[in-house]
């Protein structure tokens, strides 16, 4: 991205940070948070500050976008299961989901070379995460099931939501 904003002479600040160390040196218009990023981060403390952040670096009316994976598909989609295409194995530990990947790529020698990759991920009630919103200044405008617009639903893998900066926050 920063090497095609080069090309067109965009004026974009990139940053590599820490979500719950968000430093934006300014105000924003619109903030987006994707691939379950917030899944990864350990409590629901986390995510009241990660929220608190953006609403700190966010102008009034500013748009904050972001989805996470939902309690139903940590339960009934990832958890405890194995993966046979590219080899792992996830338990189920409440909310979160560990997950151990092994990935084989093909060296040059025409073997294959195995890589591993173990994280985990939480999941939260949606309620939670509508009232960490709120708490820290925005307006939920919508919640929808996975990019395609509709409601979300019980059997939601994962959620987006749509949320506005107010007024004063």
């Amino acid at each position: 991205a920063q090497q095609k904003a080069a090309v067109k002479n965009a004026d974009i600040l990139f940053l590599c940070q820490n979500m719950t160390q968000l430093n934006l040196y300014g105000t924003i218009i619109c903030t987006v948070c994707t691939l379950d990023s917030l899944n990864h981060l350990k409590s629901l403390d986390e995510i009241k500050k990660v929220f608190s952040l953006v609403s700190l670096f966010t102008e009034e009316g500013g748009i904050f976008v972001f989805d996470v994976n939902t309690l139903y598909k940590h339960k009934k989609v990832l958890g405890n299961k194995t993966a046979t295409l590219f080899g792992g194995q996830n338990s189920l530990d409440g909310d979160t989901v560990n997950i151990e990947l092994d990935f084989f790529a093909e060296a040059d020698n025409g073997l294959y070379e195995r890589y591993s990759e173990s994280f985990s991920e939480r999941a939260y009630e949606l309620c939670d995460i509508e009232d960490a919103l709120t708490e820290a200044g925005f307006e939920v405008i919508g919640i929808y099931d996975g990019y395609d617009n509709t409601p979300i639903s019980d059997n939601s893998q994962r959620a987006v939501f749509a949320a506005r900066k107010g007024k004063n926050n």
